[in-house]
């Protein structure tokens, strides 16, 4: 049996084994016991396939993407996540023009390029994509692959995309995301779906096939105090970004804390990372913080994370060609991984 046939098909989490010995829905989880718990996320690898968006941009082509995908996946990452952009922003102009991949198409490519390993986007813009279509090419995929998708989806974030998109629901994109989400959700789960909304409806719309298991995993990128709350009530799990450390510990506080006061049990809880063998720490460049070290600090690192809760560490390395992020994959898999597997890291799971 391959190993993604062992992990909860619903929440896209980490394996059922993993949940039932975080208790998970257990009477004790709801009191808000805390409990020591063996922690090791799975390890995601985020794909070149939008230029310029923590690679450089002429690394987004078909070539390099496969060549890194089946590189990941021999390597023994759990997952490949991709990115996405509809339009140039202003912003990345700088990059000239770059090749921004669309991420639905690249997946499936990727589904049937690699077996036995789930594909993820991290994060969908949703307010640019129509919720029935994309529930329908979603629904589609998963009957050819299933149980490979995991989907990530956020409001979207440059005002100049939303501008050149030609969209007028930048004011609205948090409130767009959240009714989208919770149409596709519908769409995936029943017969017939009538929905009156502010920004989409359908009567008595019948969408089939739809998947067997009665959804796909939608995993929402927020953060603040409303993006962490409808990632509680609304998603699969949360997508908390490229936090410091100590800002996450309070946000998956309240994300728990949320996630119990609508009797949900506890989703998945991903972060974005880039980490890099060098100098001890971490430094800021123009795609964010780098955590720097040895073997043995960056494995610190990551096992800070997951006793603050993380259960999915979406990687990308720093590199000036292919080769050398090939590289550093392998120094991950080889050293810092193997470190992390060896302590037999244990984290203390807050309620």
């Amino acid at each position: 049996m391959s190993d993604i046939k062992a992990r909860c098909p619903l929440g896209g989490c980490a394996s059922v084994a993993h949940r039932e010995r975080a208790g998970y829905g257990s009477a004790a989880y709801k009191r808000g016991v805390v409990r020591k718990v063996p922690v090791v996320p799975e390890f995601g690898f985020k794909l070149p396939n939008c230029g310029g968006v923590m690679c450089p941009p002429e690394w987004a082509t078909p070539q390099t993407v496969e060549r890194l995908a089946l590189e990941a996946a021999g390597q023994g990452f759990d997952s490949l996540w991709l990115q996405d952009h509809v339009v140039t922003p202003e912003e990345m102009e700088e990059y000239g023009e770059p090749a921004f991949l669309d991420p639905f198409a690249v997946s499936v490519r990727l589904a049937a390029l690699v077996p036995a390993v789930r594909i993820g986007v991290a994060t969908y813009v949703l307010p640019f994509r129509d919720p029935v279509i994309l529930a329908k090419q979603l629904a589609t995929a998963d009957r050819f692959f299933p149980g490979r998708f995991v989907v990530g989806v956020g409001a979207g974030r440059y005002e100049s995309e939303f501008a050149r998109f030609g969209s007028s629901l930048l004011e609205d994109r948090g409130r767009v995301t959240q009714e989208y989400m919770v149409l596709m959700r519908r769409l995936f789960q029943e017969a017939r779906v009538t929905h009156e909304g502010k920004y989409r409806s359908v009567k008595d719309a019948m969408m089939n096939p739809r998947p067997p298991l009665g959804r796909i995993p939608i995993w929402l990128h927020g953060s603040g105090p409303i993006g962490i709350r409808r990632a509680a009530r609304y998603a699969d799990g949360w997508i908390a970004g490229s936090p410091l450390i100590d800002e996450l510990r309070s946000s998956v506080a309240a994300y728990r804390a949320e996630r119990v006061t609508t009797g949900r049990e506890a989703g998945p809880i991903a972060v974005s990372l880039r980490v890099d063998r060098a100098a001890v720490g971490k430094d800021q460049t123009d795609h964010g913080i780098v955590h720097r070290g040895t073997a043995d600090q960056v494995a610190a690192t990551l096992s800070e994370f997951a006793a603050a809760g993380v259960t999915h560490v979406l990687l990308t390395f720093p590199a000036r060609t292919v080769e050398e992020l090939i590289d550093k994959m392998h120094w991950f898999t080889g050293e810092v991984r193997s470190v992390i597997r060896a302590r037999g890291e244990v984290g203390v799971r807050q309620a």
